[in-house]
């Protein structure tokens, strides 16, 4: 399955803990990408405060539900003065168990914190209504140009 993504959504502790200084989005920093069925209930007004109190995790994925983003980059995009950043990294990919499913809707990022479970940094639709994907089958997610770009 290729993901048809939707606009990149903060999680609005992301966004306190980017005000706070507390999150750095460089490549210094292990960012992971997590399947989530609708259960997972992502909302631009969702506030969740570790990545473990994210409900959904879809099952029956070879592995684990995480993947580790490769090449993480925070960029800028315009010359002088610096006014328009992106972060972007590698597509990623999951596949599902042979004799299983797994149920998706949204792609979770998160930052991993090392002790505790990472912190939520925000959503991408995958899919309108929640779709199944048979044993065998991958799911690939792979950025508009860019997971999100910031700009002002």
């Amino acid at each position: 399955m290729a993901a048809t993504n939707t606009a990149f959504i903060f999680f609005n502790s992301f966004k306190r803990k980017l005000g706070e200084g507390s999150v750095n989005l460089g490549a210094a920093n292990t960012f992971l990408a997590a399947l989530h069925s609708s259960a997972g209930q992502c909302s631009a007004n969702s506030d969740f405060s570790t990545y473990a109190s994210i409900p959904g995790t879809c099952l029956g994925l070879a592995g684990s539900a995480r993947r580790t983003l490769a090449n993480v980059v925070w960029t800028n995009l315009s010359a002088s003065p610096s006014s328009q950043f992106a972060w972007d990294s590698d597509a990623v990919v999951w596949t599902v168990s042979t004799g299983a499913s797994a149920t998706v809707k949204f792609a979770v990022f998160y930052m991993s914190t090392g002790a505790a479970d990472g912190i939520p940094v925000g959503y991408i639709g995958l899919v309108a209504a929640e779709q199944t994907v048979n044993g065998g089958n991958t799911v690939t997610l792979t950025p508009n140009t860019y997971w999100f770009r910031m700009s002002g």
